[in-house]
């Protein structure tokens, strides 16, 4: 496709990418704030301050995006905007410093998460030990932030990606799509359908409603017979 249309899907697909982990980490302060200073959660955590920290969330995804693609822009041959490739992120790689730059920029980035999942849990761990009452409600943050460490370590698994395409090179077209389809669905699908999938089921409404979708699924539709 064109290189200029590439690099919005790109920077989509990038940010999407950072913005995983980064709600990780907004969802267990939201759990730190309401179960360690539950008088003050009505006050800390509202809505313009959910959009706020949404806004926050994008902004810090797009921007790894935005700089390489205005790096290529920049020291880009001319007319590589409006040639035609098989769209991918490497091509907006074109410089050392760019891999320097993305080196740095993750290890900051998930370091700093890591920070904030861990401290969330072992003060949410404190707290449930100190509590007398409303054991339940602590208990629950427990397993909640330990869910968001597993997905923060599938959402960490595209590391993985380059190391498995590097060590099928040179083998036929055939095992290295099979290689690219299961990553992609390793490390991009399934943490990304992990939040909406448990915190869809754990939702009694939404329970009640896939329960009968289900059951109904079970039924076997016979063909109308034709005339």
């Amino acid at each position: 496709m064109l290189l200029s249309a590439c690099s919005v899907i790109v920077l989509l697909s990038t940010s999407a990418s950072i913005n995983t982990p980064l709600n990780l980490a907004v969802m267990s302060l939201e759990r730190y704030v309401a179960i360690c200073f539950p008088l003050h959660h009505v006050q800390l955590c509202t809505v313009n301050r959910g959009y706020i920290a949404l806004a926050l969330v994008w902004l810090i995804g797009l921007l790894p995006g935005i700089s390489d693609i205005s790096i290529t822009y920049a020291y880009g041959p001319p007319g590589y905007f409006q040639g035609y490739f098989n769209c991918r992120r490497s091509l907006f790689i074109i410089l050392p410093s760019q891999n320097i730059k993305q080196l740095v920029f993750n290890a900051v980035y998930f370091s700093s998460i890591w920070a904030v999942v861990i401290y969330t849990y072992l003060q949410i761990l404190i707290t449930a030990r100190k509590a007398t009452s409303d054991k339940s409600s602590a208990s629950k943050g427990q397993r909640t932030i330990l869910l968001h460490g597993v997905q923060l370590i599938l959402s960490m698994s595209f590391f993985i990606f380059p190391l498995t395409e590097y060590l099928f090179q040179g083998q036929t077209l055939l095992p290295i799509r099979h290689v690219r389809f299961f990553n992609y669905y390793v490390t991009m699908v399934l943490p990304r359908c992990l939040t909406p999938l448990i915190y869809g089921v754990r939702d009694e409404n939404f329970k009640k409603h896939l329960k009968v979708y289900l059951s109904s699924c079970r039924k076997k539709v016979q063909p109308l017979q034709s005339n």
